[in-house]
């Protein structure tokens, strides 16, 4: 969606004027093509991707203990102008090479197969009496499955239980779960009560479960962990408005002040530093969802600019602390 917005800006003119339905539907059948950079979201991020990477001659000519000493506004600026770069969502998106494709006529729908859903797809077989792979006949299933339907799958390759039946290939519908996660048949009914779960999901319950494994993965997690967050995903409270740290801040700021107080002083300004250090205090994460908090915590608590506490599930402030005046609304600029 953000890639298809920010090429969409290269179609509209006026602020007044209509995409055609034939475009857009003839559009999202060319967004795999687009190049894009992930959480880069301002000219500064790209300008150190730029100089980091080289991406351009006279920028890679300079020498390294002389390059802060660059212009990172002019050579975003340049970079953007060469790219027909556009900051959507969390993403920075070249749209200078795309090419509209021509699947759509304007009059005629092209014709469209839908594949069932799934959750997850094994490619699973006979455990081989060899040390050859593939020696006996494989098939696809999809979770999630029936009791009945799992036991069918096993009769055919005459075992008992899928759990003595071996998988060659794994395929998920979410990206944060892979191979590493689900690694011996042994779980295959863990992964099937996933499934059943992860098909119950709203389309809201979907992004927080994404951006929960995102943020719960650098605390190192199993299969059983992936369980036990599709359960509580009602634990964990989520932003997708914001960008970033910067955004967040400024957020955090007016949902603590006074209603009168124009937001738009705000707008000119960065909070990056404190917004890090912000979001680090909450014990919340920045995915490419958006923020979320750690389960059971909470995007908006007020928390002490001068203590070293971060709050985190184990130890968590109780809501009622008394904090002091000039606490919680103290920021360096």
């Amino acid at each position: 969606m953000a890639i298809m917005q920010a090429l969409c800006t290269r179609y509209i003119k006026d602020e007044d004027e209509f995409v055609s339905i034939k475009d857009l539907i003839n559009m999202t059948y060319g967004l795999d093509s687009v190049s894009v950079l992930s959480n880069v979201t301002n000219d500064e991020q790209l300008a150190d991707f730029v100089i980091e990477n080289e991406m351009q001659d006279d920028v890679a000519s300079i020498p390294e203990s002389a390059r802060y000493l660059l212009d990172k506004a002019r050579i975003a600026k340049f970079q953007r102008e060469m790219d027909g770069g556009v900051y959507s969502g969390n993403l920075y998106v070249c749209t200078e090479h795309f090419e509209m494709p021509k699947v759509y006529d304007g009059h005629t729908l092209p014709e469209t197969t839908h594949e069932p859903w799934f959750a997850f797809r094994l490619q699973v077989a006979q455990a081989p009496q060899t040390d050859e792979p593939f020696a006996e006949p494989c098939e696809w299933i999809s979770l999630p499955m029936t009791d009945e339907a799992m036991t069918e799958v096993a009769k055919r390759h005459n075992a008992s239980s899928l759990k003595e039946l071996v998988y060659y290939n794994f395929q998920s519908s979410v990206a944060q779960i892979t191979t590493d996660d689900f690694t011996q048949m042994l779980d295959i009914e863990k992964l099937n009560a996933l499934a059943f779960t992860m098909a119950e999901m709203s389309p809201d319950e979907q992004i927080t479960f994404k951006a929960a494994l995102e943020a719960e993965r650098k605390h190192g997690i199993n299969l059983d962990d992936i369980l036990n967050i599709s359960n509580n995903l009602h634990r964990y409270e989520m932003n997708t408005c914001c960008e970033g740290a910067s955004d967040f801040f400024k957020q955090y700021l007016l949902t603590h002040m006074d209603t009168k107080f124009d937001e738009r002083w705000l707008d000119p300004l960065v909070y990056r530093r404190e917004g890090s250090r912000l979001l680090e205090k909450l014990g919340a994460t920045v995915t490419d969802y958006g923020i979320i908090s750690f389960a059971g915590g909470s995007l908006y608590k007020l928390v002490s600019y001068d203590s070293d506490e971060t709050v985190t599930e184990d130890a968590a402030p109780d809501e009622d602390e008394d904090m002091g005046e000039d606490e919680g609304m103290v920021m360096s600029l």
